[in-house]
Parts: structure tokens; C-alpha cells; sequence
């Protein structure tokens, strides 16, 4: 019975996990815990011995690759545990490297987490060489690269491996249909869910946001300590390259307007040449803009992360540096009280 329940429960999850896998990744860097889980994935299709043939004439790699199959070793002598236990698998860590076997199933994994971490620095130092320096610190980013790797550790733990130890499970117990139905709701779900965070308005990835947010209040912080300082709005604006940015994409949009007055994805287009001279180019598409009654707003949303915004009342001849001072529908949109 207690066997049934689980097969039933692995079905449930594995409709959610995959379309959550997708999810994830479209804002956290998952892509080396992907690659690794769709290796062990095919491991568990086609078996160990098949993915040696496959594998092993492959140089330098071979070996590596190679060492995947005894995932399916390990679980023909020792079947997957039930579903709760890979869910908790996180809080449960200190009892199983402290067991034998529970230890040696965690060791096997080693390789997965070995193609993510390889993925991480790579992709880091590109990553950094293209978007992180020279403004930003080494350490901020650092930081960042750090929470995305125990993100991936998380993730392969609560939803990888419960995906591969079901499949392995289903093709040790010879129910191939079983098996290719699941795959292909895994798949559809799997799909779901990316077209789902394509269609997500409010999503910025974790590194793009972690930039965008540091830059931003840098600037805003800096433009105070300026004013407080000299009293000279004009001067620390110009002298500030992050609001120097902002102010002229909210000239270029407001002449844009003045030109079309109905065509906002141009006055956005014009804004963003400005953005770009000092954010990065995945930071300036983050950005939206805001027109109504000669009030332009410049913003970006980030799920319930507090917006990062900057606007110009051309009508009044303010600036609005304030989220409190932007009108009620802009509240209204940037998700304010």
C-alpha cells in the first residue's frame, strides 16, 4: 500500500516540479543543475551500460560522464526512498553523511553538482568580465555568485532528485509505459512553465536585479550625501553617471512624446538609448516608463522587491526622487500603498 501512495505522490510532484524547475530558472542561474539532471535523466532511460558505450571513448569527459551510470548501479542494489525523503533531503543532510549508505547515494551526486559548479564559475567570470566590472566590487559579486550556487544545491536536492530516482525507480521496476508517460508530463510541465516565466512582466533575473539595485541606490545614496554637502542639485546630478543616465532617458522619451504622444514603446526605445549609456544591457531592459499629464516616471519591478524608480514632472519642473511623491496611478502600478 505504502508503495502505491508513494508512486501516486511522485506522480502529484512531479506535475509541479518541472514547471517550477523552468520557473526558477528563468531568475536564478540554474542552467548547470539542468545539464547535469538531464544527463542523469538519460542515464536513467537508457541504463548504465548503454551510457558507457556512450560515453567512455569521449576524451578528457569520458571519465566524468562516465561516472554518471552508477547512479543506476547504486539504486539496483538500493531502491529510491520515498518521495518525503528527497524533499527534505536539505534538512535531513547531517543524519545522512553521518550514514553509510544514505552517504554514498549523496557522493553520487557529486558529479551533477560538479558540471553546476563548473557552469557557475565559467558563466561567473564571463558574467562578471561583461557586467559586473568595473563599477562593482569583486566581493558584491562574489556574493551574488555564492547564493546562486547553494540555490542549485537546494534545487537538486528538493526537485532534481526526486525526478531522477522516480524514473529510475519506474524503469528498475520494468514499467517502461509508466516511465515514457510520466517523462512526457515532465515534459509538458517542463514547457508550461517556461512559457509561464516568458509571459512573468515582473521577473528580473537574480544577478541582473542584484546589479540594477546596487547601481541604483548607490546613485540615489550619493546624490543625497551630494545635496547635503555642496547644495547643488544640478552639479552632483551631472557628476553622478547613474542619474545623469536616468534624467536624460526621461528627456529623450519626453521628446519622443512630443514628436508621437501615442507611441509609448518608442518614448521607452528613446529612453533606454540614454539608460544604456551607463547600465547594462540586460539592466536597461528592465526598465518600463510611465507617461501621463507630462509626468514620465522611469521604473523597474521585481515580484514584491520594493521598485526602483525615478520620474520628472515636466509640467511643475520637478523631479521626483521620492516614491511618495509620484502620482496615485503610478503608485497604483509600481504595486505601492
Amino acid at each position: 500500500m505504502w508503495r502505491t501512495v508513494d508512486l501516486v505522490l511522485r506522480f502529484i510532484y512531479l506535475v509541479a516540479a518541472p514547471a517550477l524547475l523552468t520557473l526558477l530558472a528563468s531568475v536564478f542561474p540554474l542552467t548547470g543543475t539542468l545539464v547535469g539532471a538531464g544527463i542523469a535523466t538519460v542515464v536513467a532511460l537508457i541504463g548504465g551500460d548503454r551510457w558507457h558505450a556512450a560515453v567512455d571513448r569521449v576524451p578528457v569527459l569520458g571519465r566524468v560522464l562516465g561516472g554518471m551510470a552508477r547512479l543506476g548501479e547504486f539504486y539496483r542494489e538500493h531502491p529510491p526512498k520515498p518521495l518525503v525523503y528527497y524533499i527534505f533531503y536539505p534538512v535531513l543532510l547531517p543524519v545522512i553523511l553521518a550514514m553509510k549508505v544514505p552517504r554514498r547515494e549523496f557522493t553520487l551526486y557529486r558529479k551533477v553538482n560538479a558540471i553546476a559548479l563548473v557552469v557557475i564559475v565559467a558563466g561567473g567570470a564571463l558574467d562578471y568580465y561583461r557586467h559586473w566590472q568595473p563599477e562593482l566590487g569583486f566581493g558584491l559579486f562574489l556574493g551574488s555568485m555564492f547564493t546562486g550556487f547553494i540555490l542549485q544545491l537546494l534545487v537538486m536536492f528538493a526537485l532534481v532528485m526526486p525526478i531522477v530516482t522516480t524514473l529510475i525507480m519506474l524503469r528498475l521496476r520494468g514499467q517502461t509505459r509508466t516511465l515514457y508517460g510520466l517523462l512526457a508530463i515532465i515534459l509538458a510541465c517542463g514547457a508550461l512553465g517556461a512559457w509561464a516565466s516568458h509571459h512573468r512582466k515582473d521577473a528580473v533575473p537574480f544577478s541582473t536585479w542584484t546589479r540594477l539595485e546596487y547601481r541604483t541606490v548607490t546613485a540615489f545614496r550619493d546624490q543625497a550625501r551630494c545635496e547635503a554637502r555642496t547644495r547643488e542639485r544640478g552639479a552632483c546630478i551631472k557628476d553622478n553617471r547613474a542619474l545623469a543616465a536616468l534624467i536624460e532617458g526621461l528627456d529623450a522619451a519626453e521628446v519622443s512624446l512630443l514628436s508621437h504622444p501615442s507611441d509609448q514603446e518608442a518614448a521607452l526605445a528613446a529612453a533606454r538609448s540614454r539608460i544604456g549609456m551607463y547600465y547594462k544591457p540586460d539592466e536597461t531592459r528592465a526598465f518600463q516608463l510611465y507617461s501621463k499629464d507630462q509626468v514620465l516616471i522611469e521604473y523597474v519591478r521585481n515580484g514584491k522587491q520594493p521598485p526602483l524608480a525615478i520620474g520628472y514632472d515636466y509640467a511643475a519642473k520637478k523631479g521626483l526622487f521620492k516614491l511618495a511623491d509620484f502620482p496615485a496611478d503610478a503608485k497604483q502600478l509600481l504595486g505601492l500603498r
